[in-house]
């Protein structure tokens, strides 16, 4: 097994420092050790602040360990680097503020509440709160000049950041990714969980003379449907589950007429959501499968 790892030379206390893994495979398991006691993280591309500092500077042992079981119990590759970490000023810190949209037509909030996790905390979720009908938002205190991981989560649910806004977080996962440069503060748009964009809330207009057919509705998982429209236009066919969920998805370029088939069969009973969207307007039906 070959892993090429970087480990900076040297760094600052206070200050985050990055660690990859840069050609990283589905499948590995990866385990960091900090070398300062900290609880070593399972995150294939960690951030670490290193803290408790003795004299002007201080040496740390970073030790990373990945296994591949793919290829046998016993295939263990070990990396031992040194990174020697000096006082300095502290690092500029930036207020972020995230907001997240839901739907209550088609998005059940977890009664624990919406959360966001993140790079900037080692994925540790993180209450956002109900700052109006449907949306959510949290400020966090982050160092400057880095790049980000996020998601949302629904009570325990994480939502599928689709592929159209995900970035490979190089463990083959998307996640929403935000960079960071030498502001003030940043406060991002909101996003409809599990989406690209904001949500389609009540009172937006449905696309006019349209007809969405859902066939048969209860499903057994074997799902029919068909849109047909008057003028042609690009747009987003989401399912949803009743949390939210996004269990299929797709991305319709110059369409007036539409139709499909979709296997369900793997998902439980409840109630779905069929959703086209365009930029202004949507079209929605929900169905029930039922077996």
């Amino acid at each position: 097994m070959v892993v090429d790892a970087t480990v900076p030379p040297t760094a600052v206390a206070t200050q985050m420092v990055n660690f990859s893994i840069d050609n990283f495979q589905a499948g590995w398991l990866v385990s960091w050790d900090f070398g300062d006691g900290s609880t070593p993280t399972n995150i294939t591309n960690p951030n670490h602040v290193y803290e408790n500092i003795e004299g002007e500077s201080d040496t740390f042992t970073v030790v990373l360990t990945v296994a591949d079981p793919t290829i046998g119990n016993d295939c263990i590759y070990t990396f031992e680097e040194d990174i020697i970490i000096t006082v300095g000023e502290p690092e500029p810190m930036i207020n972020l503020t995230l907001q997240a949209q839901t739907n209550l037509d088609f998005i059940e909030v977890d009664p624990a509440g919406m959360f966001v996790v993140s790079s900037f905390n080692g994925f540790e979720p993180v209450e956002m709160e109900e700052i109006d009908t449907d949306l959510y938002s949290v400020t966090l205190v982050i160092p400057q000049n880095s790049t980000y991981f996020y998601r949302f989560v629904n009570g325990t649910t994480e939502e599928s950041v689709p592929d159209e806004c995900g970035v490979d977080d190089g463990t083959g996962t998307l996640e929403r990714s935000l960079t960071v440069a030498e502001e003030s503060a940043i406060v991002v748009d909101p996003v409809c969980f599990a989406l690209c964009q904001t949500c389609i809330l009540d009172g937006i207009e449905t696309i006019p003379n349209a007809k969405l057919s859902i066939a048969p509705n209860p499903s057994n998982g074997l799902l029919n449907y068909s849109l047909n429209m008057e003028e042609i236009s690009d747009l987003q066919l989401v399912i949803t589950n009743a949390i939210g969920e996004v269990i299929y998805q797709n991305y319709l370029e110059n369409q007036s007429t539409y139709q499909e088939k979709v296997d369900l069969t793997t998902y439980p009973n409840g109630l779905y959501w069929v959703r086209f969207t365009n930029e202004k307007q949507q079209l929605v039906e929900p169905f029930v499968l039922q077996r």
